[in-house]
């Protein structure tokens, strides 16, 4: 086939496929100014971005950003079954391939698992050892404080330290995390008026301080990391408002916590009917205050976070109480999850883990009795951020950085790798195609970039589903690709998910398929890229 030929065809798939591929802002607009409104342009600038509303330049991303959070008596039941223990660290691993965190807390090891009528945690402790000894990975442990007894945590930590890492300087084990959400605690006061919330955070303090003087002395290592406050009530009144001078009382105790951890969700599952701003509907969960609202409101945190500390949210997901059928368990929430994770980085946040069990709507992986395991939308999300802003990049400057009220919902997200490259990530949460044009100085002036589209088949919800929203693959459940793979194909028995054997995501397609062009890769200019984003997708461009 000669040239000309060849760039009649190539054109005419682009149209047909959805894809626009220009190298000017004037090719663009010369060939579709009649069928479509001007592009959206999104400028890479040069230069690194800074902490979401301050001036403070952004650290790289650390190794292990992105993580799993799974409780005790969780992991006992996602290690039943032959394999089990292989399919769950591919699983986990490959969240942050480059140093995996894994936070398992939760209630226990204080708390016995409701199959198990006493203590002590024996079969929660071989099920984290059996999983550790095929995942390389460091380890977050949680110690409950409900049970109030000190003789407890120092049991319950000599018999994890001799499990999982008996050797000084416990390298595996990364911190104790002490207490799990104890501001919902009844010894702490989670019913009682704000201005009587002082007493119990210093009650609080003082036997946290307590605690890990305990760990320390029962782990035989007076400088092993402990991680908190966790803290879950909506509005973290403990240390805000009136009360904002106890986080520092927390971070200067004499416990010295190394991670000041945090629960975050981004709507709630129970007690607030819709229609309503924070309701459990996937028009919410698709705003900027699901997003960028809930990153927002850390940041008073995260600028009194001493140098050698780390703050990281250690558990959170989409909607409370194990989210909402027909939207934790949708492409939606794979869009949020990603679009979050990057809010969250932006905010000076040094790692976020989500949280995960089996029969959650929110779950990212589940394991049904007698089938394969299925791995669910969000999960997908998660894979795609740690391809957008591998560890050790350094996110770009972008404008604009969110859209605006009555704006398209698309936002663009920009890295510069340690490896030389700059990734572009667009994320379009609407339920039509954008065309956009990105320059700016942050992309070079020659060279081509390679694409990945993460998307879900249409379809999926049922009645669930918001009008508009079953065409585009918004409220699928299943049958989502990135980059051309999926663990899939789905299961007909079991259509909430794709279904594996191995944990492992093939390899991308040696050939695109529509709707991006067939080899991958589009034409990098000095006068911008210009492309179409199909609706509730999100396009990564490495630009080499």
């Amino acid at each position: 086939m000669g040239a000309v030929k060849r760039a009649i065809a190539a054109t005419i798939c682009a149209l047909v496929a959805g894809i626009l591929l220009a190298s000017t802002i004037g090719a663009l607009d010369a060939s579709n100014t009649a069928a479509s409104p001007a592009p959206l342009r999104f400028t890479i600038w040069n230069q690194p971005a800074t902490q979401l509303g301050s001036a403070r330049a952004l650290q790289p991303i650390p190794q292990g950003f992105v993580g799993a959070s799974i409780d005790y008596c969780q992991i006992t039941n996602y290690m039943r079954g032959p394999g089990a223990g292989r399919v769950l660290a591919n699983l986990v691993h490959a969240l942050a391939p480059a140093g995996t965190l894994l936070r398992i807390g939760g209630e226990g090891p204080e708390q016995p698992c409701p199959l198990h009528a006493r203590h002590p945690v024996a079969p929660e402790i071989h099920a984290v050892q059996r999983l550790l000894a095929v995942l390389p990975a460091r380890v977050m442990l949680g110690v409950d404080l409900r049970a109030h007894q000190l003789k407890l945590v120092r049991h319950d930590v000599t018999e994890l330290v001799r499990a999982i890492d008996p050797r000084p300087p416990h390298a595996r084990i990364a911190a104790f995390e002490l207490g799990n959400e104890p501001d919902l605690t009844p010894r702490y006061g989670p019913s009682v008026p704000e201005d009587k919330v002082g007493p119990y955070f210093s009650s609080y303090l003082r036997y946290y301080s307590r605690v890990a003087a305990a760990v320390r002395k029962a782990a035989k290592n007076p400088h092993m990391a402990v991680a908190g406050p966790s803290l879950g009530r909506a509005g973290l009144p403990w240390i805000t408002g009136p009360y904002s001078h106890n986080f520092l009382r927390f971070v200067n105790g004499s416990a010295h916590p190394k991670y000041l951890t945090f629960h975050r969700y981004a709507l709630f599952g129970v007690g607030d009917p819709c229609p309503h701003a924070g309701c459990p509907s996937m028009p919410n969960l698709l705003e900027e205050t699901a997003s960028r609202g809930l990153a927002a409101q850390l940041t008073p945190f995260v600028d009194q976070v001493p140098a050698g500390r780390t703050l990281r949210i250690d558990e959170m997901n989409s909607i409370t109480g194990g989210g909402t059928n027909g939207i934790s368990n949708t492409m939606a929430s794979a869009l949020w999850a990603l679009d979050a994770t990057f809010e969250l980085a932006k905010a000076g946040a040094r790692g976020v883990n989500f949280h995960t069990f089996p029969t959650a709507n929110y779950a990212l992986f589940s394991k049904p009795s007698g089938h394969p395991w299925l791995v669910h939308p969000e999960y997908y999300g998660l894979l795609m951020f740690d391809r957008a802003a591998p560890a050790r990049s350094r996110l770009l400057k972008v404008t604009p950085p969110h859209p605006t009220p009555g704006q398209p919902n698309v936002k663009a997200w920009a890295t510069h790798g340690a490896d030389g490259r700059t990734r572009v990530l667009v994320i379009n949460k609407d339920i039509v195609a954008h065309r956009l044009l990105l320059d700016g100085g942050g992309l070079p002036a020659n060279g081509s970039a390679s694409l990945q589209l993460l998307v879900a088949q249409p379809g999926g919800g049922g009645s669930l589903c918001p009008t508009g929203y079953f065409n585009t693959g918004m409220c699928a459940t299943g049958g989502v690709t990135l980059a051309g793979s999926s663990f899939g194909p789905q299961d007909p028995r079991r259509p909430l998910g794709d279904a594996t054997t191995t944990g492992l995501l093939p390899p991308p397609a040696s050939q695109c398929a529509p709707p991006l062009p067939r080899a991958c890769r589009i034409a990098v200019h000095g006068s911008g890229i210009g492309i179409t984003v199909p609706a509730a997708s999100a396009l990564l461009l490495i630009v080499h």
